[in-house]
């Protein structure tokens, strides 16, 4: 398949965050979500930007902070 359009990528983000929410395990889902985007015939350099993508997104939504506001390593 030809690369996508920046548009289906973000429709693909916001569709696999959607499922992450409604899930109890989310980095089961974007498996799943990703092993449809290569069913589907996406290549794999916009299926990383996908992964990579909610991936930074994520990380984002769950990272503790600290009193300043800055992002605490989470390890």
């Amino acid at each position: 398949m030809a690369e996508v359009s920046e548009q289906a990528v973000r429709d693909a983000v916001r569709d696999c965050l959607a499922r992450c929410s409604h899930g109890s395990t989310p980095l089961g889902i974007i498996g799943e979500f990703l092993g449809e985007l290569r069913a589907k015939g996406w290549s794999a350099a916009d299926v990383r930007r996908v992964e990579k993508t909610v991936l930074r997104i994520l990380a984002g939504v769950v990272s503790p902070e600290d009193d300043d506001g800055s992002a605490a390593d989470a390890i």
